[in-house]
This record gives structure tokens, C-alpha cells and sequence, in this order.
């Protein structure tokens, strides 16, 4: 019976522990903020997007390619131009990605000149969630100062088939 006091005695010290609040000093991320920024040096907030997969030639691995746009009509039957502002490939699969993973690929539009900067900065992540068979959803943060071009926040996209 002592023994049974003494372990239930931990086990209250424990949960007592295990309850204190957080430090109202603590920051927390704006987890519901949609990807918002700059683009070439312009405002940028996702109005639209979508997903569709590819298969890396290099690795032959399946990937998702997730494009991000400014134009709410943008959507799976929208064309393959530079109608998006944000473009990113990762790995297929639920997980976080950054520069140091090797397997991220990202690059911001400009829509004035056709081109499209592709980079892999230090100061990139890309979190993908959730995959299912219509949405992808996560979280991205990347920025190039060459570009002037920096976008944070969380998407949820159709996954076009």
C-alpha cells in the first residue's frame, strides 16, 4: 500500500507540473495568416492556388508542385503560364523542407518580364501538412533580396489530378 501512496503521489506532482501555463512572453506564430509579402517588391497576398504533381527526373521521385497566385480566378484549369507569383516543388510527402533538405525548389514570377527567379535560400522552409486527394495545405517562409521578394504564412489548395 506504500508503494501505491508513493506512485500516486509522483503521479499528482507530475500532472501539477505538466499543467503550468505557457510565459506570456512566449511568442506564437500567426497560424491562420494566408501567405502574404512582396513579390518583386510588390504586395503579395494569396487570393487562389493549387497543387499538381511531378516526377523529378534526377530522382525519379514523385513530387508536389504547389503554385500560389494573387488572381482569385486562378485555379486547376487555369493555363500553364506565369499567371502565379509563388511557385515551390517538394517531396511528396507530409514534412518540413528546407534548404539544408536539398529536395526544395522555389521561385517568385514577375509578371512584367516573363521571368522567373528560382532559388534555394538559407532562409527557406517550406511544412506541407497534409496531402490528400483534393487539398494540400501548410506553411511557407522564404525571402531573396536580390529579388526583393519575401512570403510567409499558411496555404490550402486544391490538388488538381
Amino acid at each position: 500500500m506504500r508503494n501505491f501512496t508513493s506512485f500516486a503521489l509522483i503521479m499528482c506532482l507530475c500532472a501539477a507540473l505538466g499543467a503550468c501555463k505557457k510565459s506570456k512572453d512566449e511568442v506564437q506564430p500567426q497560424e491562420t495568416a494566408v501567405v502574404n509579402g512582396k513579390v518583386y517588391g510588390k504586395a503579395f497576398t494569396m487570393a487562389a492556388g493549387r497543387a499538381r504533381t511531378d516526377v523529378s527526373v534526377v530522382t525519379n521521385t514523385e513530387r508536389v508542385v504547389v503554385n500560389l497566385s494573387a488572381n482569385s480566378s486562378f485555379n486547376c484549369a487555369s493555363a500553364e503560364t506565369r499567371t502565379y507569383s509563388v511557385y515551390f516543388r517538394v517531396p511528396k510527402k507530409v514534412g518540413t523542407y528546407t534548404q539544408a533538405s536539398s529536395d526544395i525548389w522555389l521561385g517568385f514570377d514577375d509578371s512584367t518580364t516573363d521571368a522567373t527567379v528560382g532559388f534555394v535560400s538559407a532562409d527557406c522552409m517550406v511544412q506541407i501538412q497534409s496531402i490528400s486527394n483534393d487539398r494540400v495545405s501548410g506553411k511557407i517562409s522564404f525571402a531573396d533580396q536580390t529579388s526583393g521578394s519575401s512570403v510567409s504564412g499558411t496555404f490550402d489548395v486544391p490538388y488538381c489530378q
